[in-house]
């Protein structure tokens, strides 16, 4: 081999390494014909929260506008009706000894399904419904079964 095909090997090495390295930086760095500035993050050092400036507008809300509706005072036996719908609403299903009440969503009621012998679960159920939740009227229940 002579020496200008050394000298060619050699630098078409060194120009395929510069090729490679710049491919390589333009890669990390990004598009180069990309003017769109990127935000880099800060750190504030200041645990003042006062320092910060702020643009944000005081919003005042009127109030709203009256519908028609007058509000209605419940009366206390209206107050514990809703208490005790809402207990055994949240407590459904109860499974009591012979009979078991869950709640409907669907039709607004409670489905009472009764034990046998069937007799002796109603007198147990409506005994249960008169020392418990003896607000709640009878016809909020729906026998199933």
């Amino acid at each position: 081999m002579n020496i200008k095909t050394k000298i060619i090997i050699i630098a078409s090495i060194v120009l395929i390494l510069i090729i490679t390295a710049y491919l390589i930086l333009v890669s990390r760095r990004g598009d180069p014909n990309n003017n769109e500035l990127t935000p880099t993050p800060t750190l504030n050092t200041t645990n003042d929260l006062t320092s910060i400036e702020t643009d944000i507008p005081e919003v005042v809300t009127s109030p709203e506008p009256f519908t028609g509706v007058l509000e209605e005072e419940l009366t206390p036996d209206d107050v514990k009706k809703i208490d005790q719908e809402r207990d055994l609403r949240n407590s459904s299903p109860y499974d009591g000894i012979s009979f078991v009440v869950s709640y409907s969503y669907i039709d607004y009621i409670f489905d009472v399904s009764l034990g046998t012998p069937r007799e002796k679960a109603l007198e147990q159920f409506q005994s249960w419904r008169e020392l418990v939740y003896p607000e709640i009227p009878e016809d909020q229940f729906r026998f199933v079964n």
